[in-house]
């Protein structure tokens, strides 16, 4: 301790040594490592996926809609002008203002709504979407088929600017004639029993030859089978009955020991109006019960006439429901080729 208090300068230059010292130790470590820190600068830094990619489909739909040039679609009027008006007894007034149709049945709101000319004499007949429904049938919808139909709007009225939306093909069908082709037998003579009988039939509309049956058989180039006999022969008349079936129709026909039967067969015409833009008409075409057919433009649909009526025929549609088309000797006119859109 004395020499401490003795040598003060010497002490001091100790303390300076030793600091110099561990100054130049940090100083060198921090040299040494300087390098590997200098190149984890470079390193690429690792990707992070949690960052979600930018949408620019906004800027591509502003891009394409761009390129488009703009069109001018008016539902109603011109550019210049908001809606038409005529001149009506002198005044100008707007159209339907008065609530009466300009081009009745077709209410004046659905030919406004649809964009189609007010004015032009010739609207009804327009088939814009060209599906082969003009106007008058597009608001009709359902009730095309009818003689008359309402005013207003229709509920089931379709778009006739778009293809797809129509009334059902079998709206355009009508019924326009029932036939009736007479067929005649007479019941001659029989041989047998209820289990065991042979008749002599006579094919009056067959040209009266006389042919023999037995129970069982099929009465020759006729639809018609020997299904069933009863004997009712009382000595004084005879009223013994031959039953008849019609294999094609299932109809029965009981023919009465010499008496004349008569079971017409009934053929239903029809007349399909629904016409392509550019196309022909189908020529009009008869069916028997049971017998199928097909509309055009839907070949895989198939339609069945299941009942002949006094004044109306029952046909199964597609879809399975029964609609029952009444006689309509006068369907309505429709142009005979729709007009193809421009």
């Amino acid at each position: 301790m004395n020499w401490l208090k003795k040598n003060p300068a010497q002490l001091s230059l100790a303390i300076a040594a030793l600091v110099m010292l561990a100054v130049a130790f940090l100083i060198y470590s921090n040299a040494n490592g300087f390098s590997a820190q200098f190149e984890a600068g470079y390193r690429t830094p690792s990707e992070d996926n949690k960052i979600p990619p930018t949408d620019i489909q906004i800027v591509a739909d502003r891009m394409a809609s761009l390129e488009k040039p703009a069109t001018w679609t008016p539902k109603a009027g011109s550019l210049f002008v908001s809606e038409k008006h005529l001149i009506k007894d002198g005044v100008l007034v707007k159209p339907g203002s008065d609530g009466v149709p300009l081009h009745p049945p077709v209410h004046n709101k659905y030919i406004i709504d649809n964009g189609f000319d007010i004015t032009s004499a010739t609207v009804l007949t327009d088939d814009a979407d060209g599906d082969g429904f003009d106007l008058r049938a597009e608001y009709a919808g359902m009730d095309w088929f009818q003689s008359t139909y309402p005013r207003d709007l229709e509920p089931d009225s379709t778009d006739p600017n778009k293809a797809e939306s129509h009334p059902p093909y079998y709206t355009r069908l009508y019924l326009i004639k029932i036939h009736k082709v007479p067929f005649r037998l007479l019941f001659r003579a029989y041989d047998g029993n209820a289990t065991k009988c042979t008749i002599q039939v006579n094919p009056i509309d067959r040209g009266g030859r006389t042919v023999f049956v037995e129970l069982g058989q099929q009465v020759q180039n006729t639809d018609w089978k020997f299904e069933s006999f009863i004997l009712k022969d009382k000595g004084d008349k005879d009223e013994s009955v031959a039953n008849m079936v019609n294999v094609k129709t299932g109809q029965k026909l009981a023919l009465v020991y010499n008496v004349m039967g008569d079971s017409p067969e009934s053929f239903a015409q029809f007349s399909y109006k629904w016409v392509a833009p550019g196309g022909q008409q189908t020529k009009d075409f008869t069916k028997r019960k049971d017998e199928t057919f097909t509309l055009d433009p839907e070949p895989d649909k198939t339609y069945k006439v299941t009942e002949i009526r006094e004044k109306d025929v029952e046909v199964l549609l597609p879809s399975g429901e029964k609609k029952v088309f009444p006689l309509t000797p006068n369907p309505p006119t429709v142009p005979p080729t729709p007009k193809a859109p421009k």
